[in-house]
């Protein structure tokens, strides 16, 4: 699952978010990443894409978190490893870029 988690995570995340939206009454918006296709990155390693309709996202019904990977996509993508680098002030607090 580490060697996926960067491609998977955004579709995952995105469902995992969308549930989370449904149940908070005065939720008013969430981002949603996209590529110049309209589709969303990593969609292919979904079984169902996300639904978008209309510039909303549909909330997935179907079980857990509504969203379910491809395992077959997943096996065909090589594990990336990339470097992550955080800007700490002198005192060791994040910089906010």
């Amino acid at each position: 699952m580490a060697s996926i988690a960067r491609k998977v995570d955004v579709p995952i995340a995105t469902g995992e978010r969308l549930q989370l939206a449904a149940c908070i009454p005065n939720f008013a918006i969430q981002e949603y990443p996209y590529e110049q296709d309209g589709g969303e990155p990593g969609r292919e390693l979904l079984a169902e894409p996300l639904e978008r309709v209309g510039g909303y996202l549909r909330v997935p019904d179907r079980p857990g978190i509504g969203v379910e990977l491809d395992e077959s996509a997943v096996a065909e993508g090589p594990y990336e490893p990339r470097d992550v680098v955080t800007r700490l002030h002198e005192d060791g607090s994040v910089v906010d870029q």
